[in-house]
């Protein structure tokens, strides 16, 4: 348990103590089901379902001119993350200046509660003398680190998803520093529909907000929890947590010897659960062995999405399992679920053509974006964006996009 007023010795850190390896990179956090790319010449485009574009832009009417993929518009300085909550957007840019786009409803854009939205990026001048090092966003609500460790939140907390009690504040409009978190050391925050998990310096996860589905791990049966809890390191066998990902109900957890870990939802299969097996749950308030690395594979990188989750194993293989109801699987579409995890047909070694490894891969809500060893770029999933609205496009095989790639986020 996090003992209360805990004080630690605060240790100035740099933005390179908040980047991955460039090896292999996971999606940050759920980012609802829009896509940004960096191109080489620094240009930023982004494309996805249409409905969230709009909210994006603050548009409500359907008239946007039809292209295959948008460009932001041009910032002063250079970007270097971008995090999406469906109707909203936060960049965060090399001279640690934190801008926000989109819809306010919830007081997502840490402007005045009296803003509706913005549809171009605007600067959080709460941050003008805070040197911010991370950024990450949930549906409808973000967190942000500063170079001391400071975590600071904002945007809808019905569910105490920003570390602040729920019942005193339902929304914070402004950026707030949460001081349960600040004093822990904190690396990443990982966010979603109403919950939140973060990774400290030392591989420990500390979760917080929605848990209908058990998707804090704490074991507890509490429908919510504001006060952020400490999963027990016992629960993976005592190994530190090398890297996470968090989907929308559901958690899958990389320890240091590779084995995978999961808990929340498994309604889908998303944690490669079979029904048919003896012990089966619809969800875990606990985390669950998934796969064993003294069986036969270990994991290396790991993403999450909607119901789904996707692996790439030490032999740069992919397996997937969940929902494939939106074609985020990337397999044929006579497949609705999968309870286990199977290779996928076309970034696997068994694949008649070898293919490059995986190197970085996006899970959104209703598609997948990954990025292969030779920077060619495949896609997969729901891409209803240029389309009419009462007819969705899915897309089940992979399919290349053509752009000039330097990032993904």
């Amino acid at each position: 348990m996090i003992e209360k007023g805990k004080k630690k010795e605060k240790k100035k850190r740099n933005v390179t103590d908040f980047k991955k390896d460039n090896s292999l990179c996971i999606s940050k956090n759920l980012k609802s089901d829009i896509t940004f790319i960096k191109t080489n010449n620094n240009e930023i485009h982004y494309f996805g379902i249409k409905q969230d574009i709009e909210k994006i832009n603050n548009n409500n009417n359907n008239n946007n001119k039809k292209e295959k993929n948008l460009k932001l518009e041009k910032f002063s300085d250079e970007i270097i993350d971008i995090v999406s909550g469906g109707a909203h957007s936060i960049f965060l840019t090399k001279d640690n200046n934190v801008y926000s786009k989109g819809s306010n409803k919830n007081g997502q854009l840490g402007l005045k509660n009296t803003v509706k939205g913005v549809n171009v990026p605007t600067m959080l001048l709460f941050f003008k003398d805070i040197k911010i090092l991370s950024v990450s966003a949930g549906i409808n609500f973000n967190f942000a680190i500063d170079e001391y460790n400071n975590v600071f939140s904002w945007g809808n907390n019905e569910f105490g998803q920003l570390a602040f009690d729920p019942e005193q504040n339902q929304m914070i409009s402004i950026p707030t520093q949460v001081d349960t978190l600040s004093n822990l050391d904190i690396k990443e925050i990982q966010c979603s529909y109403g919950f939140a998990v973060a990774k400290t310096f030392d591989n420990q996860l500390i979760a917080w907000g929605l848990n209908d589905k058990g998707q804090l791990g704490t074991k507890s049966n509490c429908k919510s929890e504001w006060y952020p809890a400490l999963l027990d390191i016992k629960s993976f066998r005592d190994e530190s947590i090398q890297e996470y990902s968090v989907g929308y109900d559901h958690v899958i957890c990389i320890t240091e010897l590779g084995d995978l870990y999961g808990f929340g939802s498994n309604q889908f299969g998303q944690l490669a659960q079979d029904p048919n097996r003896l012990g089966y749950q619809p969800f875990f308030t606990s985390p669950r062995l998934l796969i064993d690395s003294k069986s036969k594979i270990s994991i290396t990188t790991v993403a999450t999405g909607l119901h789904y989750t996707i692996c790439i194993t030490d032999r740069g293989e992919m397996i997937v399992c969940g929902s494939n109801k939106y074609g985020c699987l990337g397999i044929d579409k006579k497949y609705n679920k999968i309870f286990k995890f199977v290779k996928h047909p076309n970034f696997s070694h068994s694949s008649k053509k070898k293919p490059f490894p995986c190197i970085q891969i996006l899970a959104a809500l209703h598609h997948v974006v990954c990025k292969l060893g030779d920077d060619s770029i495949y896609a997969w999933g729901v891409n209803n964006n240029n389309n009419k609205e009462d007819k969705q496009q899915i897309i089940y095989t992979p399919i290349q996009i053509d752009l000039d790639v330097d990032e993904l986020f």
